[in-house]
């Protein structure tokens, strides 16, 4: 029989490196009164500021770590490729000698980064991270990929997600703000692919109803407004209904540009 594998080093690394971070930042609040599990008192004092030992072990830690993450690459990428397609970005050591640097091509090809992202990540695509609308569908698409991340219970609808994906100082402030329409399409996002060309169609009838029950809530209408449309725009569109007509074309290029579709 095959021995059953166990998650305790995965977990007690990951809490480690994250009480580390924290000493580096030195912010006694966040930190526990110590790092062993039966702790009488404080094994070390918070230096305020930043603590400039911690700082430089994690700098450490982190480059070798990285250095081991892409050594991996070779043999192990299949294993690696659950991790790697859904992100933006990859972990990649450069320096200011190309001999010393990794070659990010082959790794970023290897490991087909970002390709389930649903993030159109060609290098010369035209959309940007910045700005109201592009924040407020990324927003969006954190909260539905949350959904999918459930399985579905035996009646074919999609688990309640966290309560905790809706905390107020934990969540994008768009996600917790929705959440009372929001909640009642968990399902509906939970069946939703992850965005593509395949599926732009999908989206943007689900993103067109969800603003249209947003804005059909005057209190949501409002926020909406206030958030997303410039007030000279505001008055231009004679109030809050008439920024509906003015996002929502916004937000549909935004995925547009997402998706990767011309």
């Amino acid at each position: 029989m095959e021995p059953k594998k166990s998650n305790e080093p995965a977990v007690k690394a990951r809490e480690a490196l994250d009480l580390l971070f924290r000493q580096a930042r030195g912010l006694p609040e966040l930190l526990p009164r110590s790092y062993t599990t039966n702790p009488v008192e404080r094994s070390y004092e918070p230096v305020e500021g930043g603590d400039p030992d911690a700082i430089q072990e994690y700098a450490w830690l982190v480059c070798k770590h990285v250095e081991n993450l892409n050594s991996l690459v070779r043999l192990h990428a299949k294993n690696l490729r659950p991790i790697s397609e859904r992100r933006f970005n990859w972990p990649i050591l450069k320096s200011l000698h190309p001999q010393f640097s990794d070659d990010e091509n082959q790794i970023l090809t290897t490991l087909r980064v970002g390709r389930k992202s649903g993030r159109n990540l060609d290098r010369h695509s035209k959309w940007s991270p910045h700005g109201k609308i592009p924040q407020f569908v990324d927003e969006l698409l954190w909260w539905a990929d949350h959904c999918r991340q459930n399985p579905a219970s035996n009646n074919g609808r999609a688990i309640i997600i966290p309560t905790s994906v809706y905390d107020r100082y934990e969540t994008p402030p768009f996600v917790s703000m929705l959440r009372a329409h929001l909640e009642p399409r968990e399902a509906e996002a939970a069946r939703l692919d992850v965005l593509s060309k395949d599926c732009i169609e999908e989206w943007r009838g689900f993103m067109g109803a969800l603003l249209t029950d947003c804005f059909n809530d005057r209190h949501c209408a409002k926020f909406l407004s206030d958030a997303l449309v410039k007030a000279k725009s505001r008055k231009q569109k004679h109030g809050y209904s008439r920024a509906r007509t003015h996002l929502l074309p916004k937000v549909l290029r935004r995925l547009n540009a997402l998706a990767g579709v011309k």
